[in-house]
């Protein structure tokens, strides 16, 4: 594994990691950042959920006509430099950004056991690998088109489908960031 991208253990004929996860599989050795540069974070581990958001509010704090996301357990994220700033965008969230270059990073929502990592700040946004489902789709824009056979949701999916536990399984090679 290089300084960028996912230390996954699989080879891509298998699609399967050593432990034998899939699609809920284990991250390690994802940095990403801001880009002015001034802030970096680094993944360490946790499973984690995929989706892209069409709500109005992530359209608007990103500029963009979806927001492609991930999430991950709290303790796995950690800025490795700079101290990111913080806006509580409504009382379903608290976005974190650069206070330099502007760049949006995490959203934090009330409840919600996760963090939630905006694609577009990797490193390398391939490891990413798509969405798992599109969410507030209520609010999506005529000209952007969803996958065929992604799961649609006009706002959040039932709990059930959001439920992602973390787990405790590491690649035997596993290196802690610096």
């Amino acid at each position: 594994c290089g300084r960028v991208g996912v230390c996954s253990g699989r080879t891509p004929a298998e699609g399967r990691s050593r432990s034998g996860l899939t699609r809920s599989e284990v991250i390690m050795a994802i940095e990403g950042g801001c880009f002015c540069g001034e802030l970096r974070y680094a993944i360490e581990s946790g499973e984690y959920l995929t989706a892209n958001c069409h709500c109005t509010m992530c359209r608007h704090a990103s500029g963009a006509p979806e927001v492609a996301w991930f999430s991950v357990p709290p303790g796995a994220l950690r800025f490795v430099s700079g101290e990111p700033q913080r806006f509580k965008s409504s009382e379903h969230a608290t976005r974190s950004f650069c206070p330099d270059c502007g760049t949006h990073l995490v959203t934090r929502r009330p409840g919600l056991p996760a963090v939630i990592v905006k694609v577009g700040t990797l490193d390398d946004p391939s490891v990413f690998g798509g969405p798992q489902m599109a969410i507030f789709t209520e609010d999506l824009q005529p000209f952007h088109l969803v996958p065929e056979g992604l799961p649609k949701f006009e706002k959040l999916p039932p709990r059930h489908v959001r439920r992602v536990p973390v787990s405790d399984v590491f690649w035997e090679d596993r290196k802690s960031v610096v």
